[in-house]
C-alpha cells in the first residue's frame, strides 16, 4: 500500500513558486499623461467617496499640481486633511495609476504654511491681526492716531 502525506520541503517549494508566479506577472505601465488628464482622474475619484465627505471635499479643493513626468504634489490647508490623505493614499494612488496607465505616479503632500491660523489671544494682538487683514482699519488708526491700551 502506497503512502500518503505531504511534505514540508514540498508546501514552501509551492510557495516560492506562487511568489515568482506573482512577481512575473506585475505589469509596469509608463504611458504619459497631462496635468490636465491628473486632475480630471483626481476629481473622479473623488465623485466616488459617497461616505467620505471631508476627505471629498478635501480632494475637489486641493488638487494636484504635476512636478514631474510621474510625481505630483497637494497642497493642504492644514494637518487633518494631510491625514486624510495619507489614510487613502493607497487607494487614491492605485485609481490614478489604473486610470492614467502609469505605474510609477507618486503623491507628495504639504502643508501650506500661509494658511495656518494666527491666534490672537490679547487686546492688542486681535487688533493687530484684524490690522493684517484689513488695510482701511490701519490707515484709521493712523490717521486718528489711536492706541489700543
Amino acid at each position: 500500500m502506497g503512502k500518503m502525506g505531504i511534505s514540508i520541503s514540498s508546501l514552501s517549494q509551492k510557495k516560492e513558486e506562487e511568489i515568482a508566479q506573482a512577481s512575473v506577472n506585475t505589469v509596469v505601465l509608463k504611458e504619459s499623461f497631462t496635468p490636465l488628464q491628473l486632475i480630471n482622474e483626481w476629481k473622479a475619484y473623488a465623485e466616488t467617496l459617497v461616505e467620505e465627505h471631508h476627505l471629498k471635499n478635501t480632494m475637489l479643493s486641493c488638487l494636484p499640481d504635476l512636478i514631474d513626468s510621474t510625481t505630483f504634489e497637494i497642497v493642504v490647508n492644514n494637518a487633518i486633511q494631510a491625514q486624510r490623505l495619507l489614510e487613502y493614499k493607497m487607494d487614491i494612488l492605485n485609481s490614478l495609476r489604473g486610470k492614467l496607465r502609469n505605474t510609477a505616479i507618486e503623491m507628495q503632500l504639504r502643508i501650506n504654511q500661509d494658511n495656518e491660523k494666527k491666534q490672537a489671544f490679547t487686546p492688542a494682538e486681535k487688533f493687530n491681526l484684524m490690522m493684517e487683514e484689513n488695510e482701511s482699519l490701519r490707515k484709521l488708526k493712523d490717521e486718528f492716531g489711536l492706541e489700543l491700551s
